[in-house]
C-alpha cells in the first residue's frame, strides 16, 4: 500500500513512485478541517483478464463511505471520470469531510469493460447483476426491454470482479456506499438510505429525480445486495447522459450527505 500525505500549503509528499504537481488547496475550515489528509491506496482484487482492481482512502479513517464508478465499463466511462475527478476535489481540500470519516473511492469496478469497450465482463456476465440477491436471475435485460441470457452468469458472485468487490465491502463495512451509472438523472435509494434521508437529501443537491428504477426488470444488482444483505444504507446515482460528469453537482451532493453518517 502507498501513502501519500496532502498538505493545505500546497505540498505533496509522494512515496514509492508516486508523482504529482504541486498545488495550493482551498483552505475549508467547516470541520475545523486538519491541515494535512492522508491518503492510501490499494489493489483489491484483478479482473478475468488479470488487470488490477484499485481503491483509494482518504482521510485514513476506519469510518468511510464508499463511491463506486465504472460498474459498466465502457458504457458508462463518464462515471469512472467523475470518481475520480471526485477524488482528486477531496484530496486538495481536507475541510471536505466531516471529523472522523474517510472516503474510500472506487473508479473502475469493470477495467476489462472499459478497455474492451462494452457494458460487460470480459465474458459477457453484466456485473451488477450477478450479486447473491432475492431476484437473481441468469437471465437479464438491457433497455428496450431487451432479454439477455446468462447476462446474471452461472450463479451469483461466479466473477473474479463480484467477488473482490464482495470482499472489500466486507472488509471495510462503509457507512454510506453510492454506485454511479448513467444516463437517466436518477437517484435510487435502498430503504435503509431512505430512512436515513439520504436518497432525498443527494437528489434535491445534485438537481436530480428520486425514486424507483422502472425502466426495466432489473436483478442481481449490487446496491440491493449492500442494502439487503449487509445492511449498509446504498444509493444508486445515473447520471444525466453518457458524455459529462456533472462533477459540480455530484460533489455538492455527497458533501451534504456525509454529515448523516
Amino acid at each position: 500500500m502507498t501513502a501519500i500525505r496532502w498538505s493545505r500549503r500546497g505540498f505533496l509528499v509522494a512515496v514509492a513512485g508516486w508523482s504529482c504537481v504541486s498545488l495550493v488547496a482551498p483552505v475549508a475550515e467547516a470541520w475545523g478541517a486538519p491541515d494535512e489528509l492522508s491518503v492510501s491506496s490499494g489493489v483489491y482484487g484483478a479482473s478475468r483478464e488479470q488487470r488490477p482492481l484499485f481503491d483509494v482512502n482518504l482521510g485514513g479513517a476506519g469510518h468511510t463511505a464508499l463511491l463506486v464508478g465504472g460498474i459498466h465499463g465502457g458504457s458508462e466511462t463518464n462515471t469512472v471520470a467523475l470518481v475520480q475527478a471526485m477524488q482528486t476535489a477531496v484530496q486538495i481540500d481536507p475541510g471536505f469531510l466531516p471529523p472522523a470519516l474517510g472516503l474510500t473511492f472506487l473508479s473502475a469496478a469493470n477495467p476489462d469493460g472499459l478497455a474492451d469497450g462494452t457494458r460487460t465482463l470480459a465474458n459477457g456476465v453484466d456485473p451488477n447483476r450477478n450479486w447473491p440477491t432475492a431476484d437473481w436471475s441468469v437471465d437479464t435485460y438491457v433497455a428496450g426491454p431487451t432479454l439477455v441470457p446468462g447476462g446474471g452468469g452461472p450463479f451469483p458472485l461466479s466473477e473474479p470482479e463480484t467477488q473482490a468487490l464482495a470482499a472489500l465491502v466486507t472488509r471495510l463495512r462503509p457507512a454510506l456506499i453510492v454506485s454511479y451509472h448513467s444516463a437517466a438523472g436518477l437517484v435510487t435509494g435502498g430503504p435503509r438510505a431512505r430512512a436515513l434521508g439520504l436518497e432525498a437529501l443527494y437528489a434535491s443537491t445534485a438537481g436530480y429525480a428520486s425514486g424507483d428504477w422502472t425502466a426495466y426488470p432489473v436483478t442481481g444488482d449490487f446496491a440491493q445486495w449492500a442494502e439487503q444483505q449487509q445492511g449498509i444504507p446504498t444509493i444508486e446515482v445515473e447520471l444525466p447522459d453518457h458524455a459529462n460528469t456533472d462533477l459540480e453537482a455530484n460533489l455538492a451532493a455527497v458533501r451534504a450527505v456525509l454529515p448523516r453518517l
